[in-house]
């Protein structure tokens, strides 16, 4: 095995990162000014490393919401919904919108639809079904409905969040759809029953956002590739200082500390645009490659939200038991603080390689019921609740893996997915990212 002169990850390196993107930067919604600034920040920072780099532009759908309200009648009185925000790809609305009583939908259930007269009306959704499924989004299309208004159960908050769908799901679900607040939708539902108008003007085309590609070649074994990846974007109206600055500054760390090593095998390093609408980039990514060379990818590690203050750091595996109990055992030895555990998320951007049959891990910090962070995809997600000494022990003690993995003359887990786990990996593909998916604009 190669040994390696491993050098200090400084605090001040991180912040740095995380003030460019989120002090300087800001925002950086898919395809806009500030997902490009970030994406030239991340090249140019990897050139400077000495990485090979290269910018891969690819197009996709975007979707720019204007103007959207909601208007709650009751009687004769009329007043404006609160907090009420954008669902990604909703379409637009005819001047005045659309218009009918509110039904609480609490399930998708044939009973519930046999039961319940809901043509023409406007359902109130918080959590009962979920778009991605086709079937579901048809059956929600076929019933009539004239608008939704829904709530992302996930975030059991009373601020807002911009919430949506896929650019592929907008195939099979076109209803006229709000966002609510999940708090803010229980009051809703004591108002009841009431009527509501929706009203929607969004702005949608064919724009450009950019992967960043920096790669150092293996000297014993350049054709096997370990992916190490974060995204770039952030969703609308916050700075995404956890979700995912932290994850950049992670790649970028990481990318500074091992340009200086003579690596044995091959480290690919890749910050994905267009993550926050199902890691478009990172699907565009693996369509762009061959699949002999997608063969030569024998680990994926995808690094997102990773920094927030309170939280449990967790490791989820995609891949074999070895893969699972190599991880422990190297947290164990690193005396590191995180869970390591099994599972098939489609979530964030190793999944497009999941499909490839390569093995992962998606390292991220949860705080909410294991599942999820209290931060997500609000404005709380800022540098405030963000944490340099946790970012720092992470990358920390990845920087210590990768160079385990990069050292030995062979790899301690196989490069493939358990049968179990591969057979998952395919109905989720199939179900939420329609695959094979060509984008069709």
């Amino acid at each position: 095995m190669l040994q390696y002169q491993k050098t200090k990850i400084r605090k001040a390196d991180i912040a740095r990162h995380l003030d460019v993107l989120c002090s300087q930067i800001g925002n950086r919604y898919s395809g806009s000014k500030g997902e490009k600034l970030a994406a030239e920040y991340i090249v140019g920072k990897m050139s400077d490393f000495g990485l090979k780099t290269i910018i891969q532009p690819f197009k996709f759908l975007n979707w720019i919401p204007k103007r959207i309200k909601a208007t709650l009648i009751r009687g004769r009185e009329e007043t404006r919904i609160p907090n009420v925000g954008p669902f990604l790809y909703s379409p637009s609305t005819k001047e005045g919108g659309v218009e009918g009583d509110i039904v609480y939908i609490e399930s998708n259930l044939p009973a519930f639809f046999r039961k319940r007269k809901i043509r023409g009306k406007i359902g109130l959704n918080i959590g009962a079904f979920e778009i991605a499924d086709p079937e579901v989004a048809r059956k929600i299309m076929d019933s009539g409905l004239r608008g939704m208004i829904t709530v992302d159960d996930r975030i059991p908050f009373p601020w807002r969040v911009p919430i949506g769908q896929a650019p592929q799901w907008r195939d099979d679900y076109s209803l006229p759809t709000v966002s609510l607040p999940y708090m803010k939708a229980i009051d809703l539902v004591k108002l009841l029953p009431a009527r509501a108008i929706l009203e929607i003007d969004a702005w949608s085309g064919v724009v450009e956002s950019w992967n960043v590609i920096g790669e150092i070649c293996g000297c014993k074994y350049p054709d096997e590739i370990i992916v190490v990846c974060a995204h770039t974007d952030s969703v609308l109206y916050n700075t995404g200082a956890d979700d995912n600055a932290s994850g950049c500054a992670f790649v970028l760390e990481l990318a500074r500390q091992m340009a200086k090593l003579k690596l044995a095998r091959t480290v690919r390093f890749i910050s994905y645009g267009v993550e926050e609408k199902l890691s478009v980039g990172a699907y565009t990514y693996m369509r762009s490659i061959q699949k002999t060379d997608a063969k030569k990818i024998v680990f994926c590690l995808n690094v997102d939200s990773i920094g927030g203050r309170i939280g449990q750091n967790t490791a989820l595996c995609t891949g074999t038991p070895a893969l699972r109990e190599y991880i422990r055992r190297q947290f164990d030895k690193l005396d590191y603080s995180g869970e390591v555990r099994d599972e098939v998320n489609p979530y964030s951007d190793h999944f497009p390689l999941n499909i490839c049959g390569v093995p992962s891990v998606w390292m991220t910090r949860l705080n909410l019921f294991k599942a999820s962070y209290w931060t997500l995809h609000s404005v709380h997600d800022n540098l405030q609740n963000v944490s340099l000494d946790v970012c720092k022990e992470t990358i920390s003690v990845w920087r210590d893996i990768l160079l385990d993995l990069t050292s030995r003359p062979k790899m301690p887990f196989p490069r493939k997915i358990s049968q179990k786990l591969m057979d998952n990996v395919r109905r989720v593909a199939k179900i939420s990212y329609r695959h094979p998916w060509n984008p069709k604009f």
